[in-house]
């Protein structure tokens, strides 16, 4: 009887778990803007994204076009939950190649840590 009564508590408990938002609470990705910062190496990087909800507000897309380093990068990153894996899934795809990256914590502070499990080091990369 215990057995059951854990059994039918811990199922309750998962299936009231709520997926993870690809959206932070209070806010919006919906627009375009300018992004400045730095690469590792500390060079100048600049780029315009364009942000968009889709598929029901579930997922969103985001478009990237560098424009420092002019290397003519383009990309388009689908973020959202996968309800099998219960975790954040991101598909990044580019005009150099592609990759996809997870999370299992999704948004922490404001922070969206990703991680995938293929890298040029052979361990997990983060983004």
């Amino acid at each position: 009887m215990l057995l059951c009564l854990a059994a039918s508590v811990s199922k309750t408990a998962a299936q009231e778990k709520k997926p993870l938002s690809a959206i932070p609470e209070g806010f919006q990705f919906v627009g375009t803007w300018d992004c400045e910062g730095t690469f590792r190496n500390n060079k100048v990087h600049k780029a315009v994204f364009t942000g968009a909800l889709i598929l029901g507000n579930k997922w969103l897309e985001l478009s990237d076009q560098d424009v420092e380093p002019a290397t003519g990068y383009l990309a388009k990153y689908l973020i959202g939950h996968d309800s099998e894996q219960k975790h954040l899934v991101e598909f990044d795809a580019n005009n150099f190649g592609a990759a996809t990256y997870s999370s299992e914590e999704g948004w922490q502070n404001h922070v969206l840590a990703m991680t995938s499990p293929i890298s040029d080091a052979g361990g997990p990369s983060h983004l």
